[in-house]
């Protein structure tokens, strides 16, 4: 059995050991953080990687060669 098998028993008995109100805690915890994913970054641009202004720090702190 590969790690990823593995893993997924682990996930799917987790989540079947769930809660109804745990599991539907959960999933809207992830929909939120999908909505705070998908809305444009503070310079109102959509995608973040798409922003210079957000794109430069991150290019700069990590030495890439763009």
């Amino acid at each position: 059995m590969s790690d990823l098998d593995v893993l997924l028993r682990k996930s799917k008995a987790a989540l079947e050991a769930m809660s109804p109100e745990e599991r539907a805690a959960m999933f809207e915890a992830q929909r939120q953080s999908w909505l705070r994913a998908m809305a444009p970054c503070e310079h109102g641009v959509a995608d973040w990687e798409d922003c210079p202004d957000c794109r430069q720090p991150h290019l700069s702190s990590k030495g890439n060669m763009e």
